[in-house]
């Protein structure tokens, strides 16, 4: 529900969105992610302060939470509150010197350059980062397929397909899966 309320905010529909997050964060209250897709709709939605209000809950409840702290400060710079979100930045920064993606934009780098061994070491830093990425797992199985470790690559495909949200996605890790099937160690 709460990737439905992702994709929804990403095409737009602000309303629909808000409803697949609410049914996210009653079906799973311990779902800290749910509230903080809620939190982005209502900001969307010009709703600052239940955004700042839901953000605040789900740091209560995680309070190491960099995304939800990364938000909050967003909401305090949209609100006006720049001595706050400077505050909340520098906090991110200090526990996050690495922001997203880093090390999978660099992991893409070192593909495109055929340096595998180094692929895989940067695809597997993002994958402890973000486990349930599927994109992450699935270059993390091409760097292991360049290296010739097949079953490392079938396992990481296998965590790509697991963890996919749409169904085109799904169906192509599960294509990739089949074909890597066929290769032996």
């Amino acid at each position: 529900m709460n990737n439905r309320a992702a994709e929804s905010l990403v095409a737009g529909n602000v309303n629909n969105a808000y409803w697949w997050a609410r049914e996210a964060v009653l079906k799973d209250s311990n779902l800290l992610i749910s509230y903080n897709t809620l939190a982005v709709i209502y900001r969307h939605h010009k709703n600052l302060a239940e955004a700042e209000s839901v953000l605040n809950y789900a740091l209560a409840r995680g309070p190491d939470n960099l995304q939800v702290m990364s938000n909050l400060a967003i909401v305090f710079s949209d609100q006006g509150r720049a001595v706050e979100s400077k505050a909340l930045t520098l906090k991110v920064a200090e526990k996050q010197p690495y922001p997203p993606f880093y090390f999978f934009n660099l992991g893409q780098i070192a593909m495109r350059d055929g340096n595998f061994k180094v692929a895989r070491d940067l695809f597997a830093l993002e994958v402890a980062r973000s486990e349930n990425q599927s994109e992450f797992h699935f270059w993390l199985a091409s760097a292991y397929f360049g290296l010739g470790e097949i079953s490392e690559a079938q396992n990481h495909l296998a965590l790509a397909k697991q963890n996919s949200a749409k169904p085109k996605e799904h169906a192509l890790y599960v294509a990739k899966l089949e074909r890597l099937k066929s290769y032996r160690n």
